[in-house]
């Protein structure tokens, strides 16, 4: 699991990368010595502002945000990223689902964004966190007791992405089909074992997808 701690200058200049340093601090501030430098060690990825934001100079725009299970941290790299600038987010590059566990990583969230359905939320994860406000992720949510949510007044925000098609899919869908009949994984196979071309394989060309 990697760990950094992310500190982004946004009221100075909101283009300047992120500082990344390593270590740990129950404040969540830590001075990179080496600001171009990324380091890992064990733990978790911790990002806040720094003093002078409008999220610290009033608590009412501050929120502790967890995202749980951005296995490969591409998350903070995304332009939409930058709508949490203000607040304070951590960031957990692996995954548990055993209830105390969560329940530890989250007992100061106020927020929590999901990945997808990678973490269930029952009733008995929820009722732990008095602190959670609101639950955000993309998608379906089969894996969050909304009647839980509801009573304790949670806020779940989900969107479904109707009409947005997903290019990823489609690519990867290709990319399966090439794979399949041109029997990419099986030559890649022969070629590591010191073999050459298994096979021709068969071509796409004049053939019907049927669906």
């Amino acid at each position: 699991m990697v760990s950094m701690y992310v500190r982004q200058q946004h009221d100075v200049n909101v283009a300047e990368p992120p500082i990344i340093a390593p270590g740990y601090s129950s404040a969540g501030v830590v001075e990179n010595p080496d600001p171009g430098r990324v380091l890992e060690e064990q733990g978790t990825i911790h990002l806040t502002e720094f003093a002078g934001s409008r999220a610290q100079r009033d608590r009412s725009y501050f929120m502790k945000v967890s995202i749980l299970d951005d296995y490969h941290d591409t998350l903070r790299l995304l332009e939409c990223f930058r709508k949490l600038a203000g607040h304070e987010v951590k960031i957990w590059t692996d995954h548990v689902q055993e209830v105390d566990a969560l329940a530890e990583r989250l007992r100061d969230a106020e927020g929590s964004v999901l990945i997808r359905e990678r973490t269930t939320i029952r009733a008995p994860l929820l009722e732990r966190l008095p602190k959670l406000k609101l639950i955000s992720q993309r998608s379906v949510y089969p894996h969050i007791d909304l009647e839980a949510c509801t009573r304790l007044g949670v806020i779940v925000s989900s969107n479904l992405h109707a009409g947005t098609p997903s290019y990823a899919a489609a690519e990867l869908t290709w990319g399966l089909v090439l794979a399949a009949m041109r029997q990419i994984p099986q030559q890649m196979a022969a070629l590591k074992a010191g073999k050459w071309q298994i096979g021709v394989g068969n071509s796409l060309r004049e053939k019907t997808l049927g669906i």
